[in-house]
């Protein structure tokens, strides 16, 4: 199935600003995390349609991902 994930920030880097993984069901955050070479450290919020889901949330083709990094500065 495809999903499609949209990437804020820094994790654009080398990435762009959307993309669409092609995963096999089931498809959890993990799946979608190692599928872009990310760490759970690397996200600091992961939205499925808008909403913060746990991280047992099967992903369906429909919805749409967007992930932001930990905030930086000082």
């Amino acid at each position: 199935m495809d999903i499609r994930v949209k990437l804020f920030a820094m994790l654009r880097y080398g990435r762009g600003k959307e993309q669409i993984l092609s995963l096999a069901p089931p498809v959890k955050k993990d799946d979608i995390l190692r599928a872009l070479d990310l760490v759970p450290e690397d996200i600091a919020i992961f939205y499925v349609n808008g909403r913060t889901v746990d991280d047992a949330y099967e992903i369906r083709e429909d919805d749409v991902l967007s992930l932001f990094p930990p905030a930086g500065g000082g």
